[in-house]
């Protein structure tokens, strides 16, 4: 009888931390029904982080603006006396299809609505995980949202404002008490601009054409420079300033932050290190697992701290680059798109698809 440690991340678009571990959990049972599962649901600040992070009770509806600006029913988590926030389920890349998704237009409004909504509560700490966003705003939506007035070159008041559109900012009116504390859970370092940038590297995925980075990365480094000029603050070229679309650097420059790795916050709140003692093996994955996952992605921290402790760690994802690298933390790597299963079927049947991939792996 062996014990299973199962922790994998959302398979992004297609399948969700908890439905990968159950899948799994199914095949290892399947194969020997002596053997040992614990699941935990994994985030590394994208989806599934409020899952990861509270429990049904404490979870709460709200209604916000989604990336498109229509209205979209939200759910936020109070625990401890903190608002814990998922930017994916207001400004989500897994809320739109193909053809809406567009950076050029899309808005993080919504993220300020549920900072506003903490801030009628009374609350003083906020979580707020950053990953999965479908939006290259700036951060500006959700600082409109909390009363700050962007203006175009004609002086007309963006109600939702537009990266592209941004001329002046004015922050008078924005109410964000000295007193309130946000810790920011993110799996990205990235500056605000430049080729390591959030256009640069990570508005492609999220639908805007290699033609468009130089002109989108001038217009983030102009707002940037407003948020510097307005907090005194030189918050650019700090780290995860670029994390989803340039929100963390907003929300470096007006808010009392702190920055910190997605993965380990929830590995921290799953309790991951106690069940660790007794595992034989971790399973994660998540996905595509490429250079990137090596920069503090959860499937690397789980890695990490599985080899700290002379464990086993299996990887299983969608596809997988860079094995030879990977090979250095992962005991064994399983890759789901292979000559058998395409990546459309992936896409379109991910559960039968993880399910193949299984059952070509031993477990005993």
């Amino acid at each position: 009888m062996s014990y299973y440690l199962v922790v994998p991340d959302s398979f992004k678009g297609t399948l969700g931390s908890q439905e990968v571990a159950n899948i799994i959990e199914q095949e290892i049972i399947k194969q020997n029904p002596q053997h040992e599962v614990k699941k935990m649901i994994m985030s590394d600040g994208g989806e599934g982080f409020l899952e990861a992070m509270t429990s049904e009770e404490e979870r709460f509806h709200h209604t916000v603006l989604n990336p498109i600006a229509e209205p979209i029913e939200v759910m936020y988590g109070i625990k401890d006396g903190k608002m814990i926030i998922e930017m994916a389920q207001c400004a989500g890349v897994m809320l739109l299809s193909a053809t809406q998704l567009n950076p050029k237009i899309t808005t993080t409004y919504g993220v300020g609505q549920l900072i506003h909504l903490a801030l009628e509560k009374g609350l003083s700490e906020m979580v707020i995980g950053i990953g999965g966003s479908a939006t290259n705003d700036g951060g500006a939506g959700m600082l409109a949202a909390l009363g700050a007035k962007f203006y175009n070159a004609q002086g007309e008041n963006l109600e939702i404002p537009k990266l592209h559109d941004i001329d002046t900012v004015d922050t008078s009116q924005m109410h964000v008490p000295t007193e309130l504390h946000v810790t920011i859970a993110s799996d990205v370092t990235n500056p605000l601009c430049g080729e390591q940038g959030a256009t640069y590297v990570f508005s492609e995925q999220k639908g805007l054409s290699k033609e468009d980075f130089e002109e989108y990365d001038a217009y983030m480094n102009h707002v940037g420079r407003l948020y510097e000029r307005k907090t005194k603050k030189s918050v650019m070229n700090e780290q995860g300033a670029g994390a989803a679309g340039g929100i963390g650097a907003a929300l470096l420059a007006f808010f009392n932050t702190t920055m910190v790795s997605g993965a380990e916050i929830v590995l921290k709140e799953q309790q991951f290190k106690q069940h660790l003692q007794q595992a034989d093996w971790v399973i994660t994955g998540e996905g595509k697992t490429d250079r990137q996952t090596l920069e503090g992605k959860a499937p690397f921290q789980i890695a990490y701290q599985t080899k700290l402790q002379n464990k086993k760690t299996m990887l299983i994802s969608g596809k997988v680059e860079n094995k030879d690298m990977l090979a250095i933390y992962f005991d064994e790597i399983h890759e789901i798109i292979t000559k058998e299963i395409t990546m459309e079927e992936a896409l379109n049947r991910p559960e039968k698809s993880l399910q193949k991939c299984l059952q070509q792996i031993s477990f005993q």
